[in-house]
């Protein structure tokens, strides 16, 4: 993320403790990661996320379909995430998987939120 080198100093500073969290090795495959967070930009607006080449959705794995669909209800409607919906999700990921990616689509989602209101 690319902020104003003097604007919140402290919070920008935790902001990147956070996301080296995020993309720690070990927490959830980084290309997954990366989808999410072009698709919360893309959802909100965000044109300063770069936007990856999207494949078709039927050449997507069932794992990234279930994360995908996740991170689109939580940008568009969080209180819309459905029993059915974290059902499926948690059938492909693990805990530490399924915490791992809500911590990142928050995080995603408030950042871009942020730039938007910050360009």
């Amino acid at each position: 993320m690319t902020w104003p080198a003097t604007l919140f100093p402290e919070a920008r500073d935790r902001l990147h403790e956070l996301e080296a969290e995020l993309w720690a090795p070990g927490r959830l495959d980084p290309t997954i990661l990366e989808r999410c967070r072009a698709r919360v930009a893309m959802l909100l607006g965000d044109d300063s996320v770069e936007q990856p080449q999207w494949p078709r959705t039927d050449e997507l794995d069932a794992r990234t379909r279930a994360c995908l669909a996740f991170a689109e209800q939580y940008v568009l409607d969080a209180h819309g995430v459905t029993d059915e919906l974290c059902a499926s999700l948690r059938a492909e990921l693990t805990d530490a998987e399924a915490v791992a990616l809500t911590m990142a689509v928050a995080t995603f989602d408030a950042t871009s939120r942020a730039r938007i209101v910050l360009r």
